[in-house]
């Protein structure tokens, strides 16, 4: 989940990063509940219908071709991304956490399952990937210095 966020949003990885907000700090809060403490009743439904059918089709070949892992993964980083602004405006550990333990109302559900599997879709959730998200990393970190 980090390389992907690294690559799809380097600001937003550095600004975790910067205040030492590791991944398992949340995902293991998000993956041990299935999302069932963030969203609503009938968006988890939603949520587990397409890992369920992930797991169910993703062997299938062709273009839609990833695990339930794959949509797990790019969900929680659209779920991150959707936070985005939120998140960059804020200053320390404890409140960064605390917003990621309340995914904020009205987030399109079906939207984040869209965008992960567009993310599974096209490798960005692979974590074999290692070339790619280093030289995105080098890439920022450029960026940055000038």
């Amino acid at each position: 989940i980090e390389k992907a966020l690294v690559y799809i949003d380097a600001v937003l990885a550095q600004k975790l990063a910067a205040l030492e907000v590791e991944p398992q700090l949340y995902l293991l809060r998000w993956l041990r509940l299935g999302f069932g403490r963030e969203f609503h009743h009938e968006d988890v439904m939603i949520l587990w219908d397409a890992f369920m059918d992930a797991i169910a089709n993703g062997t299938r070949g062709g273009a839609e071709d990833f695990s339930s892992r794959d949509v797990y993964e790019g969900v929680a980083v659209s779920v991150l991304l959707s936070m985005r602004d939120d998140i960059l405006s804020m200053d320390d550990f404890g409140s960064v956490m605390s917003r990621l333990q309340r995914v904020p109302p009205g987030i399109q559900v079906r939207h984040l399952i869209a965008r992960a599997k567009a993310m599974a879709a096209t490798s960005l959730l692979d974590t074999t990937n290692d070339s790619l998200a280093t030289s995105v990393a080098i890439s920022a970190a450029r960026g940055n210095d000038r």
